[in-house]
């Protein structure tokens, strides 16, 4: 269920929004920072610029924001076949 659609900047990124994506454990890959890698932002802006490329995060591009809510009777009933 979609609950909220907005554009904004990919720098107004919060620590909340960057947990949602995914970003909420530390990264022990070379790519992070030892010292930074709880940081959920940082660990989004360096995904960013892996798929986008370097400095891209400095573009500041407008993006989609889209939130939505998961139904779990949805998810629980496809293995119901």
């Amino acid at each position: 269920e979609i609950v909220d659609i907005r554009v904004e900047r990919l720098h107004e990124i919060s620590d909340v929004d960057a947990k949602a994506e995914g970003f909420d454990k530390p990264k022990t890959d070379s790519t992070m920072q030892s010292n930074n890698s709880h940081n959920p932002v940082l660990n989004f802006q360096k995904h960013w610029e892996a798929i986008k490329g370097k400095e891209s995060w400095n573009e500041n591009p407008w993006v989609w924001v889209i939130e939505f809510k998961v139904k779990q009777e949805i998810i629980f009933s496809v293995g119901n076949f």
